[in-house]
């Protein structure tokens, strides 16, 4: 049970770096479409949803981090608390 609750905490701790590794792929994949053809001299392809896509992904990732350090704060004031 000790393990469990260990890995999950530490699933949560450093989960948020899922969502970060999507936001970065996919503004890899604009950047690619988007700007990789204007070097060659091709017209670009007007792939801007993907910056919504990129956009969400990066939103999920700052609340995800938020609440991770919003836990651990509320975890060490408890047990600051609870030590005095």
């Amino acid at each position: 049970m000790k393990k469990s609750k260990a890995f999950l905490l530490a699933a949560l701790s450093a989960g948020w770096l899922l969502p970060l590794h999507l936001t970065v792929a996919t503004f890899r994949v604009y950047f690619e479409k988007e700007f990789k053809p204007e070097f060659f001299g091709r017209p670009m392809t007007q792939s801007f949803p993907m910056l919504d896509v990129c956009f969400f992904w990066f939103v999920i990732t700052e609340l995800w981090l938020g609440l991770v350090i919003m836990l651990w704060i509320w975890f060490f004031l408890c047990k600051r608390s609870i030590a005095r």
